[in-house]
């Protein structure tokens, strides 16, 4: 078998896990949505809210990484891609908690306007954060991006010794 092939497969099965262990992140930031939206009305409304949850962020998540499965095609480098895809999960993970404190504090979500709005200067105005904050903010990103390398470096073990990456 060619080894090329082998190495490209195992990079495919990869990056389909590292999408389900985003997704499954990605669904945990995804409580506080849920946490300060309106109550649903019936079983029925609260279902159509999970499965439309579900259903948005599976796409943003697997669409996201995409660019990492690419990459995996053509330059079937372990190292290269798992950092690639480490800093992509990361990135993705920390818009959503960034995106989830906006929402619970301002009740919109992060867009292309508001990120002009900042980068205009606005955020001396409306965003006065003390330092500690800042700090909190690192803590945050870094503790993201540790979880995601574990993580992803757990996946690929699993993988390239040929067992499925299944909690048992």
């Amino acid at each position: 078998m060619n080894p090329g092939i082998t190495s490209r497969r195992k990079m495919a099965r990869w990056w389909a896990w590292l999408v389900v262990a985003t997704l499954a992140a990605g669904m945990l930031i995804s409580l506080r949505f849920v946490a300060v939206a309106v109550p649903a009305e019936s079983t029925m409304a609260t279902s159509a809210r999970l499965l439309t949850i579900t259903g948005q962020l599976a796409t943003l998540v697997a669409f996201l990484l995409l660019p990492v499965l690419a990459l995996a095609m053509l330059l079937p480098r372990p190292r290269l891609i798992l950092a690639f895809g480490i800093v992509v999960s990361s990135a993705l993970l920390i818009f959503l908690l960034a995106d989830s404190q906006v929402y619970q504090l301002y009740r919109f979500h992060l867009n292309a306007g508001i990120v002009a709005l900042l980068s205009a200067g606005a955020e001396s105005e409306v965003l006065r954060l003390p330092w500690i904050s800042y700090v909190q903010a690192l803590g945050i990103v870094l503790a993201a991006t540790a979880w995601q390398t574990g993580m992803a470096a757990w996946l690929w073990r699993r993988i390239k010794s040929g067992q499925r990456p299944l909690l048992r």
